[in-house]
């Protein structure tokens, strides 16, 4: 049973930040030392540890847990709370055996099942938040040993911790490997198997430091409506290059091939895909309910294109057809896919942002946002939110509630999280600017006296453009 028992790890993190000078709501706490010491670094290596270390239950558990049930509703009361007590100090693997209980026809026993499960999940908590600390502290420590163990973590029971180690190893590393957290476990198992085969390969011949560095090779492409210009902008903030394309543009989106994809918010086109002589490569002409003003685009790693515009978000394939869709919606302006398959997007006018699943079912939503405009999904599964009339930026946890912002001049059009930590802002009649965790300007990136535009993290071959 001593596998049942959750570790409960503190992971210090210690931030030289000036707190007086962060904005309202910013949180200091979370930032990530640039050196962190030695004892940080061992904290964080003995959290993620901790978890690799715990297993699924094992028949021998699961017989006891069931006995355990069982004593909820013994005709000793002495017996029924040592039952209750024991139960409440398990693991969060013993859940689902506990829920199951609820359907007792003994009230009792519902009851004593409500209060373990309660206590249960207060005590675990969420392990993604904390597991995202100790991955960055360690990246920034430059460990060698972290790469493997966030791929042995991508077997873990908590589809939390397998998310946060799932989205490390894209960020760290730029690979994917097929694999998704949320998937069943036998296709979980053959995408890690190929993650392990990838990694005892290079290991010999590259370096954590090589993957992070590589990782970290990026660029941003940022549009300004009002002056219908697109420019791709080294994360120092030297403009490599702009194009003028008569049109306005209120999305932008860059693929590894070095290709722009763009949204028009203006003209008889909606969306069109440039290569790297900027001609035309393709566009979204003839596309059923993809008409009008096209607010936001993305190239998904299938092939297809994410097109909002009107009241929807489309799916489209290269030959134009439509194969997802949510239509209905109140003025929606940008769209994420995630690495789950669902879908994150900000409803302006309904003052919300939602995530939904393939089949078009809202599965968490935030709500009382004074029209949002932009969302980006975290590796912690909070959600960063750009807002037009609060004038903000604000990250919120899977229970809404803020856990950091950052107050702008004018609305926040756009936003995006840095591998760094730092969040690109575009905010209107001031351009795009980089913040860090406190909230303080880094740099100007893109200057735009006037009208809004979008930041976006784009491949580097987008900077190299004919």
């Amino acid at each position: 049973m001593r596998r049942l028992t959750v570790i409960v790890l503190a992971v210090a993190i210690c931030v030289a930040a000036d707190v007086h000078s962060a904005p309202r709501g910013a949180s200091a706490a979370s930032e990530v030392p640039a050196s962190p010491g030695k004892k940080e670094l061992a904290d964080a290596h003995a959290f993620l540890r901790s978890l690799l270390n715990r297993q699924e239950l094992t028949p021998k558990d699961k017989v006891r847990i069931k006995e355990l049930i069982a004593d909820l509703g013994h005709g000793r009361w002495e017996i029924r709370e040592k039952a209750t007590g024991d139960l409440s100090r398990l693991g969060p693997e013993a859940l689902p055996l506990v829920r199951a209980a609820a359907k007792s026809k003994d009230i009792e026993v519902v009851i004593r099942v409500g209060r373990i499960v309660a206590a249960i999940e207060a005590r675990a908590g969420d392990p993604g938040a904390e597991l995202t600390g100790a991955i960055d502290l360690l990246a920034a420590g430059h460990d060698k040993r972290l790469v493997g163990m966030l791929i042995e973590l991508l077997g873990h029971p908590s589809v939390w911790a397998r998310y946060a180690a799932e989205y490390a190893l894209r960020r760290i590393t730029g690979k994917a490997f097929g694999y998704n957290a949320y998937e069943d476990v036998g296709r979980r198992a053959a995408a890690v198997e190929k993650w392990r085969k990838w990694w005892k390969e290079s290991k010999a011949g590259s370096s954590f430091e090589t993957a992070a560095s590589q990782s970290k090779q990026f660029g941003l492409l940022v549009c300004d409506d009002r002056r219908k210009i697109l420019a791709a902008v080294t994360p120092a903030g030297k403009v490599v290059w702009t194009r003028e394309l008569g049109q306005r543009i209120y999305g932008v989106a860059g693929e590894p091939n070095g290709n722009v994809l763009v949204a028009y918010g203006s003209g008889n086109r909606t969306i069109e895909e440039f290569d790297r002589d900027f001609k035309s490569v393709w566009n979204s002409d003839g596309v059923r309910d993809v008409t009008g003003q096209g607010h936001n685009v993305s190239r998904l790693a299938n092939g297809n294109t994410l097109i909002v515009c009107g009241q929807g978000v489309s799916e489209v394939t290269r030959a134009g057809k439509i194969v997802w869709q949510k239509k209905g919606l109140q003025h929606p302006i940008s769209a994420r896919r995630l690495v789950n398959g669902n879908t994150l997007i900000c409803e302006h006018k309904q003052m919300r942002v939602i995530e939904v699943n393939r089949a078009g079912n809202i599965v968490w939503q935030k709500t009382d946002l004074k029209n949002p405009c932009d969302a980006e999904k975290l590796a912690n599964g909070n959600v960063l939110i750009g807002t037009d009339n609060s004038r903000r930026v604000v990250e919120v946890n899977r229970a809404g509630k803020i856990v950091w912002e950052r107050r702008c001049s004018n609305g926040a059009y756009a936003v995006c999280r840095l591998p760094d930590g730092t969040t690109g802002i575009f905010i209107y009649g001031e351009g795009a600017i980089l913040v860090d965790r406190g909230g303080r300007r880094v740099r100007e990136l893109f200057k735009s006296p006037a009208g809004w535009g979008r930041i976006q993290i784009v491949p580097p071959a987008v900077l190299k453009q004919r």
